[in-house]
């Protein structure tokens, strides 16, 4: 259930529109506030430590090139002067967004983006998506009571991240399977004593599997089994729920907002 946080990509859309309406070139340079990075890094800290001694709290960024002219040349945190160089992979992922010590909500993020350089009717498209998920540790074999502690501390973790929204948060339920792509046959299983168990439900939903946890102890399980290379496996809710709380199955794309 992984939060996306859309007034990140308005910042950094809005911010370059007013530029280029006063120039007749696209900026080599474009920053955007970090005011919303600061708090979401506020409330992370302030997230109880007993709710993340399974569980731990992922942010991902990333840019999205669409128009062919690739990644920006620098990627950097600027505040009092001080600039910090933050790393972009040649796919767009940015590595530790929250990383730099002095992010101050008085702070800009920053790209040099020479290539994008371009007269004002050049149409740019270049996105940018950031979330964050409270997600299970990486392992093959989860137990009946791993499951049922990541669903029990995941919902105050979910409430600090949603912030005013997180009365909202609902009992989870069920834990979501992520992948890089989607899949029609997830190596999923319930096991008792490390022993496959038949009968467990799974749904899809864009790129993951939706189980309910407490079936397997219905089925007569004790864990859960991931025998192939996923991506996270995060607590969360149905599908049903998932759809009336407004996510769907492109959710996990890192589309991002273009420019």
């Amino acid at each position: 259930m992984k939060h996306y946080i859309p007034a990140l990509v308005i910042a950094l859309i809005s911010s370059n529109i007013a530029y280029a309406q006063e120039a007749e070139m696209h900026p080599a340079e474009r920053c955007f506030p970090a005011k919303s990075f600061a708090k979401l890094k506020t409330k992370l800290s302030k997230i109880p430590a007993k709710h993340l001694n399974y569980l731990e709290t992922n942010v991902s960024a990333a840019f999205k090139d669409r128009d062919g002219y690739g990644m920006p040349e620098r990627f950097f945190y600027r505040f009092d002067g001080v600039e910090t160089t933050i790393d972009v992979s040649p796919e767009g992922k940015v590595d530790d967004i929250l990383s730099p010590p002095n992010l101050s909500a008085k702070g800009e993020f920053c790209v040099y983006d020479p290539a994008r350089a371009l007269p004002v009717e050049t149409e740019i498209k270049f996105g940018f998506s950031m979330g964050v998920e409270a997600a299970f540790p990486r392992q093959e074999i989860y137990s009946l009571e791993q499951l049922e502690k990541g669903l029990t501390d995941g919902r105050p973790v979910y409430k600090k991240m949603f912030g005013a929204m997180g009365f909202m948060v609902p009992k989870l339920t069920h834990v979501s399977v992520g992948y890089e792509e989607k899949t029609a046959t997830p190596k999923i299983a319930a096991v008792k004593d490390g022993e496959g168990v038949e009968g467990l439900i799974m749904e899809p939903f864009g790129k993951v599997w939706v189980i309910e946890v407490a079936q397997l102890e219905t089925l007569g399980a004790d864990g859960l089994r991931i025998s192939d290379d996923f991506k996270v496996m995060e607590p969360g809710v149905s599908i049903e729920k998932m759809k009336k709380f407004g996510f769907t199955e492109g959710d996990d794309d890192d589309e991002g907002g273009d420019e």
